[in-house]
């Protein structure tokens, strides 16, 4: 009777009805929730034949047990287009996280996750970053206007931190087009990895820098034409106006990079 109102609400097709047969008489609450509904997904397809399992399903367990170490093979043996191509390897795959660690194949309430909320999935491991979500300057996560995912791909990427992009720079100008380029004039850092200078999870001062804008140019810059000793007013006295202000960007403005043909220095 179990199968007929399976099969009739539409969460088994007749096909799956023969291999998830034997299963049914143990876990009908994982067949009632069941999310992967094509016609050829059935318990088996993830779990394996477990002839074992269907003999002596007391002591021992099915061919494939989820939470072990590399269940994630039978789940990439179907979800293995470019979202996942870079799985193999990953720091989550290293990490030895499973799939099942944040997906549940048997509720369809949470879109395949085990928490609705992603963030909060995220963040129940990278518990360091919740601090971060909170500082004075940083991205709107947790007005939830953005997601982990915006920026990174949990299941794999070319780039380190499982950024999105072919580079680093490609994750952050997806949104910040204006930085994109490429310029006439260009600053080296933000064609190499916005990260140099900003810190995307948040920041004390403002648009997400690392420390102040003339500490953060003099990392780089440290005795090109302007003093090195910050706010001391030695080289001041010598007639050198840079750190009238206490900023590099008073005159460099565009940082980013210019188009303008006398931006060489990037002052305009």
């Amino acid at each position: 009777m179990l199968i007929v109102v399976l099969v009739l609400a539409g969460l088994l097709a007749s096909d799956q009805v023969a291999a998830a047969e034997p299963c049914l008489m143990c876990h009908r609450d994982q067949a009632v929730s069941f999310s992967h509904k094509a016609a050829d997904v059935s318990c088996t397809s993830c779990h394996g034949a477990s002839q074992s399992h269907l003999s002596s399903p007391m002591k021992q367990s099915p061919d494939v047990v989820f939470n072990e170490a590399d269940s994630s093979e039978s789940c990439t043996a179907c979800h293995n287009d470019e979202t996942t191509r870079f799985w193999a390897g990953s720091l989550h795959h290293n990490g030895s996280v499973n799939c099942s660690d944040c997906h549940s194949a048997h509720d369809p309430e949470a879109a395949l996750l085990t928490d609705s909320d992603s963030t909060e999935l995220c963040l129940g491991c990278h518990q360091s970053l919740k601090t971060a979500m909170h500082l004075p300057s940083r991205h709107p996560i947790g007005e939830g206007q953005m997601v982990c995912t915006d920026c990174h791909n949990p299941h794999g990427s070319a780039n380190d931190s499982l950024l999105m992009g072919m580079i680093p720079t490609d994750t952050c100008t997806a949104c910040h087009a204006e930085y994109r380029g490429p310029f006439l004039f260009e600053h080296e850092p933000v064609t190499e990895d916005c990260g140099l200078c900003h810190k995307p999870h948040g920041s004390v001062q403002p648009a997400m820098l690392k420390t102040r804008s003339n500490f953060l140019c003099q990392q780089c810059h440290q005795a090109a034409n302007h003093p090195t000793n910050l706010g001391n007013g030695v080289e001041l006295a010598r007639g050198s106006t840079s750190l009238v202000g206490q900023g590099c960007v008073n005159c460099h403005s565009r940082v980013h990079g210019s188009n303008h043909p006398s931006g060489a220095r990037l002052t305009r």
